[in-house]
This record gives structure tokens, C-alpha cells and sequence, in this order.
């Protein structure tokens, strides 16, 4: 095999069948076409293999296949021919499949027909025979593309219309006509046809035809009667009035149209309240806030605007006013695209939200086409994202005196002399998973919760250990003679788990991991995690950053603001982490809002972390905070301890001050907790990175203001 071509995943957009792209099946495409084609057919297609955001194209043979563009003009036109014949031959057999009677045969006519689709290549020669860049969006159709006459002759026969077949001189034979007889009436005994056109003779002599006889008469039927006159009658009024009959002919295709569309036409309000509900019901999935299948990892794809990974072929949407009909929008949507290629996938009344599937090949465009089909509603729409935990890991090779250290640097054993918390403070955890087991979680956990399964029951594996650090971190138990002790160890955690077997997690699980928090009576909410962006936005200059903040991710930003409204109107506090990635806090939408605390990440000399994201501009109500990222003890599945890294260590301590604030004073506001962990915070050399956190200033200030 030999590779022959390289194309950038996100370069055009790709074409899905049955929910998944259809460069995937190569396999199943090629052994399907090898059974059933001739074998100038079998090795057109080169195989895809995807690496990180590229697909190579590889051949079977050694040959070097250019882009035609590359050739003569003669070559490329004879190549052309052999391409354009090719196709037709292909598209011929997947139009006969669709009609066959096997079991597979439409689906597979239809997978041909996308496969040898022109708009879906780019043709690639070695001068001699020709191979296919295929499954993506190209749109060369029209370059490609020839006249059927300049290939004819390179298809069978059978294949070509019938004006186009080859026909052969025909045989002209003699025709004998029969003797024409003449009779001659008797003069004194009227003829039958004399007597038949008595009083006619006027007529007859102004006939065109009696005047010319080499004009042909008109075939007359040998008899009539009242339906042939009936006929004859409709004939000349139709050459008459044939735009009366037009006008009449367009008027019946009119009423005929809206008689069978116009349930379509009705809005859902417009609609019978019983008929609109029952349709509610069929196109929503079973239950609220589950979705109604998993999504397929194939379908996340790195998002060249935002730099983000999202999933492809999802939107997020979300209603802006709160007045507005859920069920009746349920239904526009669905309405203005039907077909079960378009589904709502997922819906949550309280947020006003469903998730909305369409195919891959739709995607650009589509957030401007809803928006557009039903500009009467006032809408949000936004990507599905896909969120990581913002980890790294460290090789465990410190002195025990360094485990302690990070609490040092914020001062949380002095604001142990004020609080160690209270057990009716209830910290939440957003992560990947929890070994409950673990002894420094013993009588510390309060209502868990699976957000995948809807249970009580969360898990972990070797995958999923950031959640069981963060938990450490936040509220491991003192005085148990083992391991570490939390910032807030008398206060009792909420583990939730948002990720499912995959590494990661999606926007909707965090959403409800939310929800779930503020109706089970959580005081704080940590999410150590956030968007996960593609390489490409290293490159891009701190303008180029904040371009891209300024022109994406503006609905998804609101939807995250009006929740965070919800959850500060419960009196609930959320610490967020800043990120890994040593760009602007901000863009990933869920950091732009200011009514949650967004933590950058320093190390033990009150320097910030290299890793860490940090603050373009510090905002005036004290939502830029930072706190230790970097060598963090903390407990690991199976009763184990370990370092790590990141900004989501850094969130977990400042939760866990949250804690120990809303214990010396539950009547805490959010933006009171704002200011005072920036107002008595330690202003670092590196204003990028906000105030030091101090816990012991903060707890005590807390403690003043009952």
C-alpha cells in the first residue's frame, strides 16, 4: 500500500450515512463493490485511515496518483471520459438496487450512490487509470462533469437511451396499394352520398381540399356518435381557450396542495390542542433528561471555529424567554424538518433545552437554517461540547514535607483555629468518577449520583481517578491517623458522576450534574473541568484569542449565564477551573460568566503555573482567583495518595475555602464571598493569575459579617 493523499479532517465536511460518516465503512463499501462490480470497479476508491484531525487516502498498488489538474489537457479530458463513464455505470446499478426486492439492496444502493457521488470527490491519476478522494463535501461536481455524448461510446449499449443507441439503415419495402374503384351512379337515381349532402353543394365547392387536390382530407370516422361529437366539441374549445383551461388545471394543483399540506403549514399553536399534544409525544424521547442513545464517539469532531471538540451532529437548543411554549416549539422544530434523519434527541423542560440530531453533512449552516425557519421564537443554539478533566499527571518523587505544602502557601491549618466546617455544608463534585470506599470518604459522602445511569451507584476505573483526587482535596477526613486531610474535612461531599466509559465528558451530563446539586441542596459546586480545544489554538496570538472569544460561543455563553443565575438564586456557590492550556480564561463560554469563580493555578513559590490559563483583564467583582495547581497530594482509587497537577487541583482548594466560609457564615451571598476572597487575597507578581487565595483572612472576615 502506499499513502497518496492527505486531507485535513475539518477542511470540508463529510458525508454521513445511517449517523455515522461514510468514510468509515470503507471496509464493508470495498467488499461489497469487489462481489458485486466489474472489476475495473474493485480499486477506484482509496482506503481512509484518520490520524488525530488528518485522513490519509491510501492505494493497494505502488503507482504515484497526482490531482488531474496536474496532467495535460489531453490526458485529463481522455480521463475525464473514462471517470464520467464510470460513474454513470455505478449510478445505473445503485438505482436498480434501490428498486430491488433483497433485504439490503436499498441500503446499499443508497451508500453507492454517495460513494460515486461527483460532488463527493477529487480525482487523482497516475496518467494511465484513475482513483477517488471520496466521503467528503467537495462540490467538484461541475468540474468534473461531462456531456453524455463525449463518453457514450465508452458504455455498453444497453446502457444508453434510445436516441443515443447505435441503429442500423433501414429496409425500405415496396408498398402495393390497393386499385382505386370507381362507381358511377345512375343519373336518375340519387346516390346515398348525394342525398347525404343535399343542400351542400356551396360547401363543397369552397372545400380547400375539393379546390387542392394534393392536400391530404382529414381521417373521418366512419360513424359518430354523441360521445365522439362530445370530444370533438372538447377539442376545439381547448384550442380556443386553452389559457382558460391552464389558469383552471393551476388553480386545482393549488387547492390539491394545501389539502394535503396544510396540517404542515399550521403552527403547533394553530393546531387542535389534542392532535398537537399527541404529537408532541411521538416526536419526544421517552423521558426528560435521558438521552435517547448514547453518542457515538465517531461523531466528535474538532470544530474549526471555536477550536473546540464538539459533537457533530448535534445542537443544543434553548428557548430565551421564559414565557414561551416548550411543547409547542417541540413540535415547530420538528415540523419544519421531518424525516427521521432529523430527531430530538434529548429535552429538558426546566432549562427550556432539547438537543436537536440532524446528519453530519448538514451541520454547516444549520445553526442559521433554525434560526431562520423559525425566527418567531427568540432561541439560543449551540455545539454539544466535550469537556476533559484538565489534568496532568506528576511523577511521585517528593519529600513528605512537600505534601502539606500547597495548604501552607493559602493558610488553611490557620483558618483551622476558626472552622474545620460543618457537616450541613454540602460541597458537590462534578467529575469523572468515585471509589467511595476509600477511607478518607468514610461517613463523608451525601447523596451521590451517576448522571449516565440516573443511580446512586458511581464507579471508577483506571481511567476515571480525577474525581477521587478532587474529592481528597476538598474534604478527605482529619484526625484519621492516614494520608491527608481536606481543606474542609467536617464538611460532607456530594460525588457526582458526569463521564461514562469514554475519557471525558459532554455538555448536557455536566448540565444535569448541575441541576442535580442545586434541587439536592449543595452550598458549593466544584467543576474541575472544561472545554477541550484542538492544538491549533496555541498558535493564536493573544488577539487572535480574543477574536475568537468575541465572535464564538455567544449563545452557549448566555445558557451558561442564565444557569449559574439559577444556581446563585439558590444560594449555591460554583469555583470553576481556569484550564491547562496557558491561554485566556474565557474561551471556553462556561468561564465567561461572573457569577461563578474561576481559579487559575500557581505553585508553591506564589508563581503562576506554566500550564495554567490566566486572566486577560481581572474583573472588578472578584471572580479571577488563584490557588495551588501543582504537585497536589491527594487520594487515588483502592486507598491510594498520589501527586498531580493542574487547574483542577487548584478549584478543589477554593471549594473547599467556599466550605469553611458558608460554615462560619451560611448567610453568605456569592458576591460577598467574591469579595472577600479577593479583597483579602495576596496580590502575586503575576497579576495574570488574580489574587492568592488566603483561607484564614477569608474565614475569619466571613465569621465578622454574621
Amino acid at each position: 500500500m502506499k499513502k497518496q493523499y492527505t486531507l485535513t479532517f475539518n477542511q470540508y465536511s463529510p458525508v454521513s450515512v445511517d449517523r455515522s460518516y461514510l468514510f468509515t465503512q470503507y471496509e464493508a463499501i470495498s467488499n461489497f463493490i469487489k462481489s458485486n462490480c466489474r472489476s475495473e470497479q474493485h480499486n477506484l476508491i482509496l482506503q481512509p485511515i484518520k490520524r488525530n484531525s488528518e485522513v490519509d487516502f491510501w492505494s493497494e498498488d505502488e503507482s504515484d496518483y497526482t490531482p488531474i489538474n496536474e496532467l495535460d489537457a489531453n490526458q485529463r479530458t481522455e480521463l475525464l471520459k473514462q471517470y464520467n463513464a464510470s460513474m454513470f455505470e455505478m449510478e445505473k446499478f445503485a438505482k436498480e438496487l434501490m428498486n430491488g426486492e433483497g433485504a439490503d439492496d436499498f441500503k446499499w444502493g443508497t451508500i453507492l450512490l454517495k460513494v460515486f457521488d461527483s460532488n463527493s470527490h477529487i480525482l487523482l491519476s497516475d496518467g494511465k487509470k484513475f482513483k477517488l478522494i471520496w466521503g467528503w463535501q467537495f462540490m467538484n461536481k461541475s468540474i468534473y462533469a461531462l456531456p453524455l455524448a463525449e463518453f457514450s461510446h465508452l458504455l455498453p449499449p444497453e446502457f444508453l437511451p434510445d436516441d443515443m443507441k447505435p441503429t442500423e439503415p433501414a429496409i425500405q419495402e415496396e408498398v402495393n396499394e390497393p386499385p382505386v374503384i370507381m362507381v358511377v351512379p345512375d343519373n336518375n337515381v340519387p346516390s346515398d352520398i348525394e342525398a347525404a349532402n343535399d343542400g351542400k353543394d356551396e360547401e363543397l365547392k369552397s372545400d380547400p381540399v375539393a379546390e387542392n387536390p394534393k392536400k391530404k382530407r382529414p381521417i373521418i370516422p366512419p360513424t359518430s356518435n354523441g360521445f365522439t361529437q362530445f370530444l370533438d366539441g372538447m377539442e376545439r374549445f381547448g384550442k380556443k381557450y386553452w389559457w382558460l383551461l391552464l389558469i383552471l388545471l393551476i388553480l386545482l394543483l393549488l387547492f390539491l396542495f394545501r389539502a394535503c399540506n396544510g396540517k404542515k403549514d399550521l403552527s403547533a399553536s394553530e393546531m387542535d390542542p389534542k392532535e398537537m399534544n399527541k404529537i408532541y409525544h411521538e416526536i419526544m424521547p421517552p423521558n426528560p433528561r435521558e438521552r435517547v442513545r448514547p453518542i457515538n464517539p465517531g461523531d466528535i469532531i474538532d470544530d474549526d471555529g471555536s477550536k473546540s471538540k464538539v459533537v457533530g451532529n448535534v445542537l443544543n437548543i434553548a428557548l430565551k424567554n421564559k414565557t414561551a411554549d416548550f411543547q409547542h416549539f417541540s413540535v415547530d422544530l420538528k415540523n419544519a424538518f421531518p424525516g427521521n434523519d432529523y430527531q430530538i434527541v434529548y429535552f429538558d423542560k426546566e432549562t427550556r433545552r432539547l438537543q436537536f440530531e440532524f446528519p453530519m453533512a448538514e451541520r454547516q449552516g444549520m445553526k442559521e437554517k433554525i434560526k431562520q425557519t423559525l425566527s418567531n421564537y427568540d432561541m439560543l443554539i449551540w455545539d454539544e461540547a466535550v469537556f476533559n478533566s484538565m489534568k496532568t499527571f506528576n511523577d511521585p518523587s517528593f519529600q513528605d514535607n512537600q505534601k502539606i505544602m500547597p495548604w501552607k502557601v493559602i493558610n488553611v491549618p490557620q483558618a483551622w483555629d476558626i472552622t474545620t466546617g460543618d457537616t450541613s455544608v454540602i460541597i458537590a463534585i462534578i467529575d469523572d468518577g468515585f471509589d467511595l470506599k476509600h477511607i478518607e470518604f468514610k461517613n463523608r459522602v451525601y447523596k451521590p449520583y451517576n448522571v449516565i445511569n440516573d443511580t446512586k451507584k458511581v464507579s471508577f476505573d483506571s481511567n476515571h481517578k480525577h474525581g477521587t483526587h478532587v474529592a481528597g482535596i476538598v474534604g478527605a477526613a482529619g484526625n484519621n491517623g492516614i494520608g491527608i486531610t481536606g481543606v474542609a474535612p467536617q464538611c460532607r461531599i456530594m460525588p457526582i458522576q458526569a463521564s461514562g466509559p469514554h475519557e471525558g465528558f459532554y455538555m448536557t451530563d455536566v448540565v444535569d450534574g448541575i441541576l442535580y446539586a442545586i434541587k439536592n441542596n449543595a452550598d458549593v459546586i466544584n467543576l474541575s473541568l472544561g472545554k477541550m480545544f484542538t492544538d491549533d489554538i496555541l498558535n493564536l496570538s493573544i488577539d487572535g484569542q480574543q477574536n475568537l472569544i468575541n465572535q464564538h460561543g455567544k449563545d452557549e455563553a448566555d445558557f451558561w449565564n442564565e444557569l449559574f443565575q439559577m444556581a446563585e438564586d439558590n444560594k449555591v456557590t460554583i469555583v470553576i477551573a481556569a484550564g491547562n492550556q496557558d491561554v485566556i480564561v474565557g474561551m471556553d463560554p462556561m468561564q465567561r460568566s461572573d457569577k461563578v469563580i474561576k481559579i487559575a493555578a500557581c505553585n508553591n513559590s506564589k508563581q503562576k503555573a506554566d500550564f495554567s490559563n490566566y486572566f486577560k483583564t481581572l474583573s472588578n467583582n472578584g471572580s479571577c482567583l488563584s490557588a495551588p495547581g501543582v504537585s497536589i497530594f491527594s487520594t487515588l482509587p483502592n486507598n491510594q495518595y498520589d501527586y498531580m497537577d493542574g487547574t483542577s487541583m487548584a478549584s478543589p482548594m477554593v471549594a473547599g475555602v467556599v466550605g469553611l466560609m458558608k460554615s462560619a457564615n451560611k448567610n453568605l451571598t456569592n458576591k460577598q464571598i467574591m469579595r472577600i476572597l479577593f479583597d483579602t487575597g495576596f496580590n502575586t507578581a503575576n497579576q495574570k493569575i488574580g489574587p492568592l487565595i488566603q483561607a484564614d483572612k477569608a474565614v475569619k472576615k466571613a465569621k465578622l459579617m454574621q
